[in-house]
């Protein structure tokens, strides 16, 4: 197979190296690529199946590629890749209701999940938190903001109730609510590259079902 002209690896190149503009280039990106297809025949084969969804490709060669991105950015700016710091859905979901609520304080025991890097101390950490996902919140679709903002930026709200409004059952909600978080992280920067396995083997997934609207009033916080 020519690894070189395939259009998954030269997208998976393309988006990554937009993301890391200035660090290293789309060429560079897609010779890694090909690197790894070539020393791991076996998984490489294995992704490009017709059993193997898109999806999966598309995130193995996701992380092979932001691995690489990283490393070549920490040797440009002189610091270690184990320093950066990544949102996970599971951070999001606990920080998402304070990001709704405009008078939002600090918990007085910080965030188990975040490690305290610099001197300014918890209030200015939760102030950093609060400032990324509301940014990120602004950046999100109608469709995605309007479940967040109804799970976990209104009084009682949960995905129950808003399942029974949109008429969904409750495996869609779920997997709708996991669409709307993972965008979310994805806009805070993505997850970490570094916690996917990438000897696991190729599986299946659900779709992702389109459509929704910005609630009138909605605010982030």
């Amino acid at each position: 197979m020519n690894w070189w002209d395939d259009p998954d690896i030269a997208r998976v190149a393309g988006a990554v190296a937009k993301r890391f503009r200035g660090y290293i280039e789309v060429e560079d990106l897609k010779g890694e690529l090909v690197l790894w297809c070539l020393e791991h025949p076996g998984a490489a084969e294995k992704l490009w199946s017709e059993d193997t969804p898109w999806w999966f490709r598309n995130r193995r060669l996701w992380s092979v590629a932001q691995r690489y991105a990283r490393q070549q950015k920490a040797i440009m700016v002189g610091h270690e890749v184990e320093d950066e710091f990544f949102y996970s859905p599971a951070l999001v979901k606990t920080l998402l209701p304070d990001a709704f609520e405009h008078d939002s304080t600090p918990p007085s025991n910080g965030i188990s999940e975040v490690k305290v890097k610099h001197s300014g101390g918890p209030g200015m950490e939760w102030e950093t938190l609060m400032a990324d996902v509301r940014r990120a919140l602004e950046l999100l679709s109608e469709r995605d903001f309007e479940l967040l903002w109804s799970v976990y930026g209104t009084p009682n709200g949960s995905l129950n109730a808003y399942a029974g409004v949109k008429g969904w059952d409750w495996r869609r909600a779920v997997r709708e609510e996991r669409r709307a978080l993972r965008r979310l992280v994805d806009l805070l920067g993505g997850t970490s590259p570094w916690v996917e396995d990438l000897t696991e083997e190729p599986r299946k997934g659900p779709s992702e079902p389109r459509g929704a609207t910005k609630p009138e009033g909605a605010t982030v916080g």
